[in-house]
């Protein structure tokens, strides 16, 4: 009888901790963190960009520079501006900008933001159809990261999932993954490039466009636990599973 009870604990000892495991596997299997290879925070921007030729006659924007909707930024002007205006093939009154006389292109700020690029000085000559300035747009905060992944983590992977990214100022988010493909290798390892956005990034100071950052996305798996058990069980009978 005391033999039995020594069996009967070994047993059951063997059956918990095999649940045990089982479980941690499983659980090990369903969700797994990949780190990035690259990420970096960028907004979403816009550019002031001319289709007439002309000189810069001021400007008040460098990079850096904060501008609010509806901002003057800059005026250019233009000898080639009558000739439009009198064809009607330019509007005097436009998105971003408005024509003042017969010869001058004022710009303004179509949405609140910050400078990042300025490509003119004040008595700069600009070619037509050129970009003058970039803005990077408040409020449009994300994250664009790279991140190494095999077939399999890949199918694993889904919008809406998790990716937390530890801030410039060390504070830590977890965003929202919105969009993903494939990108180019690097090391010779396969990268999906991901996108990530969550309303409370978004208000972040678009200062922090740029910078690098730390970020980590979470993998789901789509089997439920019954399945996982029966592949399991299966590769103990049969090489590969059930056949």
């Amino acid at each position: 009888m005391k033999f039995l009870r020594i069996c009967g604990f070994i047993l059951s000892s063997v059956i918990v901790l095999a649940v045990a495991l089982g479980g941690l596997m499983y659980a090990n299997q369903r969700a797994v963190s990949v780190g990035a290879s690259e990420a970096t925070l960028v907004s979403d921007t816009y550019s002031v960009g001319t289709a007439y030729a002309g000189f810069v006659a001021s400007m008040s924007i460098q990079p850096g520079t904060p501008v609010v909707k509806g901002q003057e930024l800059l005026r250019l002007q233009s000898s080639t501006l009558q000739q439009s205006l009198q064809t009607s093939r330019l509007n005097p009154e436009g998105v971003g900008y408005r024509v003042e006389g017969d010869d001058v292109l004022v710009f303004t700020a179509v949405a609140d933001g910050i400078v990042r690029d300025v490509e003119a000085n004040i008595g700069s000559f600009v070619p037509g159809n050129s970009i003058i300035a970039v803005v990077g747009i408040s409020n449009t905060l994300h994250l664009e990261a790279s991140f190494p992944m095999n077939a399999r983590d890949y199918a694993r992977m889904q919008v809406g999932g998790d990716v937390d990214v530890r801030m410039p100022d060390g504070t830590s988010r977890t965003l929202a993954l919105t969009e993903f493909h494939v990108g180019e290798e690097r090391d010779g390892q396969p990268q999906v490039v991901v996108v990530a956005r969550d309303e409370s990034l978004g208000g972040a100071s678009v200062a922090f466009a740029g910078a690098p950052v730390a970020a980590a996305l979470e993998l789901r798996g789509d089997e439920d636990l019954g399945s996982w058990v029966v592949r399991q069980v299966g590769k103990l009978f049969v090489p590969g599973g059930f056949r």
